[in-house]
């Protein structure tokens, strides 16, 4: 693992001012001269985060953004776009005319981005946006405070769960590690599977009984109101009610036909179709019960 010192010597030529600058080394894991570990674990993630519609990333002097004053804060340039080379972020800057002059003169010479991070449970920090960067001539000293994070307090139970979070948002393939935006992820998740259930057991009643196919949807908002047993325990209703009869496969019927069913002729004595009797005979019922389970059917 590489030593890297995280305020960076600025590369300029002679009079020419840097359009292009590196932001972050491009080691998945390397540490600062303070000894703190730090991990990147998804540039193209980092960017996204730190990328706002609109707003350009600040480049103050010396990290003025972190006084709480009230004193005029210039800006020494603005981060128009960030991109990845040789697996390291880069920004593509805007500077003022005050700090390309210091810059070509060497008043500057170093770059220091203040970054957010999450602790990790070994320890190691993981990078989550840039915040800002700043003009600095003290790299030593502003590693002491660089990637400061407020909860350095944290117990073992919150480090576990920031850590938790963000494995929980890469599983589920979202970019904020937010309890709230998983947890609306999780619920949309959810909603979709329900939606999945509901119309597996809508296609499932349709092959079990004879409906017409225009009512499908109607049959599908009907099981998302009244849940599973309860959409089951209905179609049974409809079914003993005449609104829906048991399927008598075209495959089966051809069968049948093959041994000799003629499904033309007239009712037998028994009261039932041939069709009936045919299914009586197949699954080895006697018609007398079947004629007693139909009655008692119809009754429900």
């Amino acid at each position: 693992m590489s030593i890297v010192t995280l305020s960076t010597d600025i590369q300029n030529s002679g009079d020419t001012v840097p359009e292009w600058i590196q932001l972050l080394p491009n080691e998945q894991e390397f540490s600062a001269v303070d000894g703190r570990e730090f991990v990147i674990r998804d540039t193209a993630e980092i960017i996204a985060l730190s990328t706002r519609t609109n707003v350009d990333i600040n480049i103050d002097y010396e990290h003025s953004i972190q006084d709480k004053s009230k004193e005029i804060k210039p800006a020494a340039g603005w981060i128009k776009e960030l991109e990845i080379k040789n697996d390291a972020i880069w920004g593509r800057v805007e500077w003022t005319p005050k700090a390309k002059k210091m810059i070509a003169n060497k008043e500057y010479r170093y770059l220091s981005p203040l970054l957010s991070t999450i602790p990790s449970i070994d320890g190691k920090h993981i990078i989550n946006k840039i915040v800002n960067v700043a003009l600095t001539n003290f790299p030593a000293l502003e590693m002491s405070s660089f990637c400061r994070n407020e909860n350095t307090d944290l117990d073992v139970n919150k480090l576990h769960n920031l850590e938790a979070m963000s494995q929980i948002s890469k599983l589920m393939n979202i970019e904020s590690c937010s309890p709230s935006d998983i947890l609306a992820a999780l619920k949309q998740k959810q909603n979709e599977q329900e939606i999945q259930a509901c119309k597996s057991d809508v296609d499932q009643v349709f092959n079990q009984y004879v409906y017409p196919l225009s009512v499908k949807d109607e049959f599908t908002t009907i099981r998302q109101t009244l849940g599973r047993e309860k959409f089951q325990a209905l179609m049974q209703k409809l079914s003993c009610s005449g609104f829906g009869n048991v399927q008598i496969l075209n495959v089966q019927t051809t069968a049948l036909k093959a041994r000799g069913v003629n499904f033309d002729a007239k009712p037998n004595n028994y009261g039932l179709s041939e069709q009936e009797l045919a299914v009586c005979k197949e699954t080895n019922i006697k018609p007398e019960d079947y004629i007693k389970v139909k009655e008692s059917n119809n009754g429900c």
